[in-house]
């Protein structure tokens, strides 16, 4: 339905729909969503039914699996709709009773499904052990040199391994055991203030549901691999850099550099954790204070989005004025000797 809006004197028009940036980026996103989600379902089912799931019965049981899954979840999710206002007033206690009970789940089972792990795995594990004992790692010199991806792990763990010699414990499972499970639990709980940040209360307790109901998540502690040591750090950037969007002065100079801290570590361990700071880099929105400039999210600037701005550069055409109106108008394109556009 039309609606009227008062541009400024004379300039008042009548039918005309209120279509603004907000309006188009909304849609953008909401389709962003929507072939995200799609994508998504089809590579884990993909996944699931054609990878692990080898045979009919397997498949089966997987498809039960997962149906029961999702019943669970959408329950969760009325109770949260139901309850909201009262986990609203105790977030916090939940968050960290969550966080307590699933890391003490995590650690729990990787000690009782304690493992020889083999291959990677024991390369990280095993070169860490050598390097903490001996000073250096060369029977692994040769894995290292196929693999060097590898290595930023295994210095990883070599921090953790070194710290426990240093109190003479020297049972390496069970040192990574505990630093995977508490990674892994702080992956959950960082994503549950994520979506909570994005979205509200009942978008964080639903977080939390989807990982307390995953049994995979909570088997995850013993399994320990660049893959798991580095979840962690994608969600903690983002989240990050959504609280330095609400921040000021010093206080966004801080969680910059946290980010980096995040993405330096990540991307050691696992080098595609870089990619969570190349979304930062087009989002479209800016943070505040930092409109028009170039920075993490400053490829907005004013009015535009990100893709916006890199559009109207890419054809060279000149930022939109204000004109009489209230429309964006751009200048008229100069012309050549040859009367074309240059």
């Amino acid at each position: 339905m039309g609606t009227t809006r008062d541009l400024g004197p004379g300039c008042t028009r009548e039918g005309e729909n209120d279509v603004t940036h907000t309006d188009v980026s909304d849609q953008i996103r909401r389709l962003f969503y929507i072939g995200f989600t799609v994508c998504f379902v089809f590579v884990l089912a993909s996944a699931l039914f054609r990878g692990v799931a080898q045979t009919g019965p397997e498949r089966l049981a997987l498809a039960a699996g997962t149906v029961l899954w999702a019943a669970a979840l959408y329950g969760f999710s009325r109770l949260a709709v139901r309850y909201e206002k009262m986990l609203e007033a105790r977030f916090g206690i939940i968050l960290a009773a969550c966080t307590a009970a699933m890391f003490l789940l995590e650690f729990a089972l990787a000690l009782t499904l304690r493992h020889d792990v083999w291959f990677d795995a024991a390369a990280l594990f095993d070169g860490a052990a050598e390097w903490v004992e001996t000073g250096s790692f060369p029977s692994f010199y040769e894995y290292y040199g196929w693999f060097p991806n590898n290595l930023g792990g295994m210095a990883f763990l070599y921090v953790f391994f070194k710290a426990a010699s240093l109190v003479s414990f020297t049972d390496w499972y069970a040192v990574a055991a505990l630093v995977n499970s508490a990674l892994l639990t702080a992956s959950m709980t960082v994503s549950a203030l994520t979506c909570r940040n994005l979205a509200g209360t009942r978008a964080g307790i639903l977080a939390l549901g989807a990982f307390a109901l995953s049994p995979q998540f909570c088997f995850l502690g013993g399994a320990v691999y660049t893959d798991t040591l580095s979840m962690l750090f994608p969600s903690l950037i983002f989240y990050l850099y959504l609280l330095s969007r609400e921040a000021r002065g010093g206080k966004k100079l801080l969680f910059y550099l946290l980010i980096g801290l995040a993405a330096g570590i990540g991307g050691l361990i696992k080098i595609t954790v870089v990619i969570m700071v190349i979304a930062l880099v087009i989002d479209p929105a800016p943070p505040s204070g930092l409109e028009g400039s170039l920075g993490l999210g400053g490829l907005r600037a004013g009015p535009y989005s990100g893709p916006q701005w890199g559009a109207e550069r890419l054809y060279v055409l000149p930022p939109p004025q204000q004109g009489r109106c209230g429309e964006e108008q751009y200048p008229p394109a100069s012309l050549g000797d040859d009367g074309s556009k240059g």
